[in-house]
């Protein structure tokens, strides 16, 4: 009795909770379905000159490469740089007034310029992160990713009693749609579980990577290093970063950098190792941007659990973390939990069957859900 009671209680809980965040939710599925193959789609996107069948070229130096860039932006500060992620992929170099330049690596010459917060994979990501409603859609997004956990939590919970592995032959629209609710969910339900899980920290970011390190007993992260005093004198060259870096973390392949804000601020050098499918890697070197020296490194190769938990949270919700069958896999997810959140709203739309006439008996095995009928 006590446990019908319960399982009542929990039916409804996961039942209003759908009907509640369920268009949310729908919108959080979609657009997670598209942004789980955002790099193959960035590098589809991307000017690339030697897709078009242009000569390959010997790397230009970067400091050139900026240089083109500056003489194009008068008064504007280079943010950031990225390297080319393929052979043939273009140098990114991102600028104070928002603009990123593609340019040529082997000619210098530039492809394109583009708005950072242009494109469609743009809108779709802030679509996802915010509703594009900025720090009100982020509140919305957090609550709406905390409910689908529970919703998934619950589901395993309602689904346990009937244990429904498929589809039943000689179904109608009814049961097809209650097993296919039930079909997805189950299959679907462990890596939601990851996915939403790691969407929650990271929704709640150094709040939350400060309490998994604490439950884990990780180290807190060192304080960033600053580069030393050098009045008058010129930052290193681009091109040595690239070099000292890859030295100071042998295996690893420079990604981007960011340029020091300040004359005490480092280059902080974003590493990537080949096991690492995240395009950004999650590895750093910290480089004093005048003498070069190297002032501190975090490699994720032999890093504890929980600083493993918080580096690669990312790559665990996108699929992005054992390449593209994973990718693949993180996608398939969220196809499944819209299909769980359209076949519920028809589930709870249907109308309520006419109770039977006294003396004949009601439905086979239905059990009544309040205005919900729904087949063993």
């Amino acid at each position: 009795m006590i446990f019908m009671n319960l399982q009542s209680l929990v039916l409804w809980l996961h039942r209003w909770v759908g009907l509640v965040a369920g268009l949310l939710i729908l919108v959080l599925a979609g657009t997670g379905a598209i942004m789980a193959f955002a790099e193959e789609m960035e590098y589809a996107t991307s000017p690339a000159p030697n897709r078009k069948g242009h000569p390959a070229h010997d790397p230009i130096p970067l400091e050139e490469l900026v240089a083109r860039v500056v003489a194009q932006s008068p008064g504007k500060r280079i943010l950031g740089i990225r390297l080319p992620s393929h052979a043939d992929a273009s140098v990114k170099v991102v600028t104070s007034d928002r603009r990123t330049f593609y340019l040529d690596p082997g000619t210098g010459d530039i492809l394109t310029i583009q708005s950072v917060n242009s494109g469609v994979m743009q809108a779709i990501t802030e679509l996802h992160l915010n509703l594009m409603l900025r720090k009100t859609g982020s509140w919305v997004v957090r609550v709406g990713t905390l409910l689908t956990l529970l919703l998934a939590l619950t589901g395993l919970w309602i689904w346990w009693p009937r244990k429904v592995f498929g589809f039943r032959r000689g179904s109608n629209w009814r049961r097809f749609t209650f097993d296919l609710h039930k079909v997805a969910g189950l299959y679907s339900s462990g890596f939601l579980v990851i996915v939403t899980l790691t969407g929650t920290t990271m929704a709640f970011g150094k709040t939350a990577d400060g309490m998994i390190r604490k439950w884990t007993g990780a180290p807190a992260p060192a304080a960033p290093p600053q580069s030393g005093r050098a009045p008058g004198a010129e930052p290193i060259l681009l091109s040595q970063i690239v070099q000292r870096a890859k030295s100071a973390l042998l295996g690893a392949s420079v990604v981007s950098f960011g340029m020091p804000v300040s004359r005490r601020a480092p280059f902080r050098v974003q590493m990537k190792f080949p096991e690492d499918h995240t395009p950004g890697g999650r590895s750093l070197v910290f480089l004093d941007q005048f003498s070069g020296e190297v002032l501190q490194v975090e490699s994720t190769r032999g890093v504890h659990p929980g600083n493993w938990y918080v580096a690669f949270q990312h790559s665990l919700h996108t699929g992005e973390i054992f390449g593209l069958r994973s990718k693949i896999l993180a996608s398939l997810v969220c196809i499944a939990l819209g299909l769980q959140v359209l076949s519920g709203f028809a589930m709870w739309w249907r109308p309520k069957p006419s109770r039977p006439r006294p003396g004949r008996e009601g439905i086979s095995g239905a059990v009544d859900c309040g205005s919900v009928r729904l087949p063993n």
